[in-house]
C-alpha cells in the first residue's frame, strides 16, 4: 500500500512540477515580450513602400514589411511599423506628404525611416518626352531639389532617426515598346549618382538595390517581377536585404538602446499597437 501511495504522490510531484514550470516559462515568455524595447520604424515611398500587389490582400511580403519582420525577430524589438507608403508617389508627393499634420509627429518620433523615391520621377520624365533631352533634365533637376528638401525636413524634425534611402533600378527591358530602355539605363545611373551626391550631407545611408534584379528582370524565365515595375515576393525579400543588413550593421555598431529618445521618462508614445497603418490625408 505504502509503495502505491508514493508511486501516486511520485506521479502527482511531478505533474505539479510541469505544470507550474509550464506557468513560469509562459510568464516569462509574457515578461520578454512585454519588455522588448519598442523601435518606431517609418517606411516612406511609393508602391515598392506600399508592398504593391500584396498590401491590397493585407499580406505582410513588401520590402518594408521584411524589414520589420527582421527587426521584431531577429533584433528583437518591439516594432511599430508606420508605412506612409503611396503608390504613384513622385518626390514632389512625398515632399508635399512631410507637411501632413498627421505625418509629423510620426516623422519626429521615428528611430528608422526608410526611403524609395524617384522611380515614378524617372518613368514619367521618359513617357512625358523621353526623346526631349531638356525636358528629361528639367525632371531631374525639380527631383534633385525635392529630395534636398525632402531630408532637410526629415532632418529638421528628426536629428537623430537612421535613414536608409534605396537608389532605384531599371524597370524596363529590351524590347520595351513604350520606354527606350538605353535611355533609361542612363538616367537610372546619373540619378543614382545624384542621389549619393544630395543625401550626404544629410546622413542618409545610400542601398544599392541598383543591380539586385540583374538577371532576373521581368519576362525572363527565373523573374523576380509581379509585373513590369514591381517585385514578386521574392523580389521584395531580395529588395530587403542590403536595407537589413545595412541597419544590422548600425545596431550593432551603435549602442542604438542607449539612444532611443523613447526612453525618457517625458516620453509619451504616439501608439501602443504592435503595428500601424496610414491612411492617405488626401483620400478619405
Amino acid at each position: 500500500m505504502k509503495t502505491g501511495k508514493i508511486i501516486l504522490n511520485t506521479r502527482f510531484l511531478a505533474i505539479f512540477l510541469i505544470s507550474l514550470l509550464s506557468v513560469v516559462l509562459t510568464a516569462a515568455g509574457i515578461y520578454l515580450l512585454q519588455s522588448r524595447t519598442p523601435l518606431y520604424y517609418v517606411a516612406l515611398g511609393d508602391s515598392l513602400a506600399q508592398g504593391y500587389p500584396y498590401y491590397l490582400e493585407k499580406k505582410p511580403l513588401g520590402y518594408t514589411d521584411l524589414i520589420s519582420a527582421h527587426l521584431r525577430n531577429a533584433e528583437e524589438f518591439d516594432v511599430v511599423h508606420t508605412n506612409l507608403g503611396i503608390s504613384g508617389y513622385t518626390s514632389t508627393d512625398l515632399l508635399n506628404l512631410l507637411s501632413d499634420e498627421q505625418v509629423v509627429p510620426k516623422i519626429s518620433r521615428a528611430d528608422i525611416i526608410t526611403v524609395n523615391i524617384g522611380g515614378n520621377d524617372m518613368l514619367r520624365a521618359l513617357g512625358k518626352d523621353g526623346n526631349n533631352y531638356a525636358s528629361v533634365l528639367d525632371s531631374i533637376s525639380i527631383y534633385s531639389d525635392n529630395l534636398i528638401q525632402i531630408f532637410a525636413k526629415i532632418r529638421s524634425l528628426n536629428p537623430d532617426a537612421h535613414i536608409y534611402i534605396a537608389n532605384i533600378f531599371n524597370p524596363t527591358v529590351q524590347d520595351d515598346e513604350d520606354i527606350n530602355h538605353t535611355a533609361s539605363e542612363k538616367l537610372v545611373s546619373y540619378i543614382n549618382k545624384l542621389i549619393l551626391e544630395v543625401t550626404g550631407p544629410y546622413n542618409v545611408k545610400v542601398i544599392d538595390i541598383s543591380n539586385v534584379f540583374t538577371g532576373h528582370e521581368y519576362g525572363t524565365s527565373h523573374s523576380w517581377f509581379h509585373d513590369r515595375i514591381h517585385p514578386n515576393h521574392l523580389g521584395y525579400s531580395k529588395m530587403s536585404k542590403p536595407f537589413i543588413d545595412a541597419i544590422h550593421q548600425d545596431l550593432e555598431s551603435e549602442n542604438l538602446l542607449v539612444k532611443l529618445k523613447r526612453l525618457s521618462k517625458d516620453y509619451l508614445p504616439y501608439n501602443t499597437q504592435s503595428s500601424e497603418g496610414f491612411q492617405n490625408p488626401a483620400v478619405e
